[in-house]
């Protein structure tokens, strides 16, 4: 028998609506009620024709359950969502009430509860939506490996219900009757934290290398021009500021941040990325609180109480000499056994001491509690012998006690505190320490007892050719910097700085010498680059370990460039 042509593209247009429809959300494990709370989420991919799920049947593998509306409207509507809930939830749950838009159906299961008692939790199951003539037009297979009040949602609606086009739902309590948190927007490009490195030390000062991995989460791409800006601290202004091309796929974006002249502490540095096209601005901002840490600091161990009486905890005194506060957090403190770490927000203030002790040393001393840092896990000190490492937060080692009871020159008996003479003596030389000889036999939070500023004279320093010119040519490539000095040996230091006062490279670091020196500079930076045109300061610092002598030595040199 002929069909007519009219009823033949009627059936046509039935059988294309009702292919239209799947599954698109599965909640199997609210964080809610649990017994009600479940739900199903369907849509029409249909952009033109409504859904009318008249007779149509759901099962999870246990059995069929009729599909019944709640209430108006029953009919899914073109690119529109519908709930499927428990049977029980009418009367039991209000959960979704105000969730919803008026366009979203809502329907419930013939059926108390989806399955024999709820959709599992635990073992994986399938999902089928079966039309009115038994034809099963949707199939999912959820897995349970969602944190509770996860949900399981489909990426890309249109795309088949295989696992790859699934993803473990971003929100809690999943996005029920709305757009899916794990569907891609046309035009979203964006960064994640992983994405976002940062040095493991910041260095104020220094350059930072920063990693910005930006990509394109969309389906689209247009050409217009993305923008990346960086503050500091929630300030209006800007420390970083680019323009560059939105990637097709990602596109790694380097940056160099100095921090000249910020103090060292904590701050919150904020990354926040702009597109005029981006529909999704939620991957467009990353924040982080970091650590910012000062290149040249001034802190040292200026005294340690490795002595004791029964009860009396031991403690290690720690001074900045500099002209700036000093950050602490990070920083480590080590004996030949033990380490610990400073885990909390110090910043030591100049010309400041602060006492890191095994407990509080009120009953033992006249010392002021805000400059005791208690740690009952502090390192035993042996008596007889041990070292004390002060470690950077970089990892480095930056100062190193190695001390003896023979460094209280036969006053061990008296339990004195060993105290070093001048915070710029180097302080591996037993002559740079002595025993206290104050009334309590310790001064922690206060000046040393035997504290003596050391000699300072002026001797020559000098650099040759000056100025020169670093450009490869053959020609005044390298300065020639010479010294001398009234001791016959000493440690010698010697670091270039720019006129700004910033340190750009270290050349020598407490190396012995003898009362004259040569050393080169080649120009470059610590961190191997060219150094700009300009004056430069040549500081030189000599410690005699024997007479325990400070020097400071400085002149200029300029670095040029041929015309």
């Amino acid at each position: 028998m002929r069909i007519p042509c009219l009823l033949f593209f009627l059936l046509i247009s039935v059988l294309y609506t009702n292919a239209q429809l799947t599954f698109s959300e599965v909640l199997f494990d609210p964080a809610t009620d649990e017994n009600h709370d479940e739900f199903i989420e369907i849509y029409n991919l249909s952009r033109t024709d409504s859904a009318d799920v008249s007779g149509y049947r759901f099962s999870d593998g246990q059995g069929l359950d009729q599909i019944l509306p709640l209430g108006p409207p029953d009919k899914i509507p073109p690119g529109g969502f519908a709930l499927l809930l428990d049977g029980s939830y009418p009367g039991n749950s209000e959960t979704y009430d105000s969730l919803l838009s008026a366009d979203v159906c809502i329907f419930i299961i013939s059926d108390r509860a989806f399955g024999s008692n709820g959709l599992s939790n635990t073992q994986d199951e399938c999902l089928l939506l079966i039309d009115a003539a038994g034809d099963t037009i949707s199939t999912y297979c959820y897995s349970t490996d969602n944190e509770s009040g996860f949900s399981d949602e489909k990426m890309v609606l249109e795309g088949p219900n295989t696992q790859d086009n699934w993803r473990n739902g971003l929100m809690k309590g999943g996005t029920p009757g709305s757009r899916n948190s794990v569907s891609p927007f046309e035009l979203d490009i964006g960064f994640q934290e992983a994405g976002v490195r940062l040095p493991p030390v910041i260095m104020s000062g220094r350059l930072n290398h920063i990693t910005v991995l930006v990509e394109n989460y969309g389906l689209k791409m247009v050409q217009e021009t993305a923008s990346l800006k960086i503050s500091l601290d929630n300030q209006p202004e800007s420390i970083f500021d680019t323009v560059f091309a939105p990637p097709a796929d990602r596109i790694s974006l380097e940056i160099f941040l100095e921090f000249t002249g910020i103090l060292p502490g904590e701050y919150t540095l904020d990354f926040h990325l702009s597109w005029p096209a981006d529909e999704n601005l939620a991957n467009n901002v990353f924040r982080k609180v970091i650590s910012i840490y000062q290149i040249e600091n001034s802190l040292i161990v200026n005294e340690v109480k490795f002595l004791t009486d029964e009860e009396e905890p031991e403690w290690i005194e720690f001074f900045n000499y500099g002209k700036e506060p000093v950050y602490l957090r990070g920083w480590a403190v080590a004996d030949s056994k033990d380490t610990i770490s400073i885990d909390t927000a110090i910043y030591l203030a100049p010309e400041s001491y602060l006492v890191l002790s095994g407990g509080p040393l009120s009953g033992y001393f006249m010392v002021d509690e805000k400059v005791v840092y208690v740690r009952r896990d502090l390192p035993v000190l042996n008596n007889e012998a041990d070292e004390i490492v002060l470690i950077r937060p970089d990892g480095a080692w930056h100062e190193r006690v190695q001390y003896s009871d023979i460094w209280l020159q036969d006053e061990a008996n008296f339990k004195p505190s060993l105290e070093r003479i001048h915070p710029s003596l180097y302080a591996g030389n037993a002559r740079n320490w002595g025993p206290c000889i104050a009334e309590r036999k310790a001064t922690p939070g206060k000046i040393n007892s035997i504290f003596a500023a050391p000699l300072v004279s002026a001797t020559e320093l000098k650099a040759h050719p000056n100025p020169f010119s670093p450009d490869g040519d053959g020609r005044e490539d390298f300065t020639l910097i010479s010294g001398r000095i009234p001791e016959l040996s000493a440690r010698l230091q010697v670091k270039i700085f720019d006129i700004r006062g910033r340190l750009i490279r270290t050349i020598l670091e407490n190396r012995f010498t003898g009362n004259r020196f040569d050393i080169v500079w080649d120009g470059l930076d610590d961190e191997g680059r060219e150094a700009r045109i300009g004056i430069y300061i040549i500081y030189a610092q000599v410690i005699d370990d024997l007479a325990g002598v400070l020097r400071e030595m400085k002149s200029t040199v300029v670095l040029a460039k041929p015309l």
